[in-house]
């Protein structure tokens, strides 16, 4: 997923050289009020991304950046409080083994992906998975016998919408067995 096809409800943390230039460009535009007239953009909130050095809405990024600024994105979260995944890999990397296991394994709980196995060895693997996309927060429960990774919701509304193959190894250690010479 290219940073261009990143969901509006996305905000960004840009890098210093980059905020420079974007409350720059802004202020070349006309200033703050100049600039939320236009776009329909609050300009109190505005201010307050500025003084308050907030993660920004992507929308307003690439208003002022264009469509394929990545590079100048250090970090980036959801709507509210979510957890920023730092150092992001942008463009999301299409990751057919990562993809087939939490599109088969994952399931809401209040919301919350939660991928719920008995295999510790498969959590240490989507993790590794995980930390392909940057530094994505994530928990590790043990349940007794059955141990539970938890990452943000957003993280998993983009995961859902990157197209991929599904990896016929990991769909059998995800759901399969064996059953007199066939499988899955």
């Amino acid at each position: 997923m290219k940073f261009s096809e990143m969901p509006k409800e996305i905000r960004v943390k840009l890098s210093r050289e980059a905020k420079e230039e974007f409350w720059k460009t802004i202020e070349e535009f006309g200033g703050i009020k100049e600039f939320s007239t236009s776009f329909n953009v609050s300009a109190s909130k505005m201010y307050n991304w500025k003084n308050k050095d907030s993660y920004i809405p992507i929308s307003v990024v690439k208003r002022v950046h264009g469509t394929e600024s990545a590079k100048k994105i250090t970090a980036y979260k959801g709507k509210s409080r979510s957890k920023p995944v730092q150092n992001p890999v942008i463009p999301l990397p299409k990751n057919n083994e990562f993809l087939t296991r939490i599109n088969t394994s994952v399931i809401l709980s209040k919301g919350t992906p939660t991928y719920q196995v008995n295999d510790k060895g498969l959590i240490e693997r989507v993790i590794n998975l995980l930390q392909k996309y940057g530094d994505v927060p994530y928990t590790v429960y043990n349940r007794k016998s059955v141990y539970e990774l938890r990452y943000p919701k957003y993280m998993h509304e983009l995961f859902e919408k990157i197209p991929y193959n599904k990896d016929f190894a990991a769909l059998v250690d995800e759901k399969g067995n064996i059953k007199e010479g066939s499988n899955l």
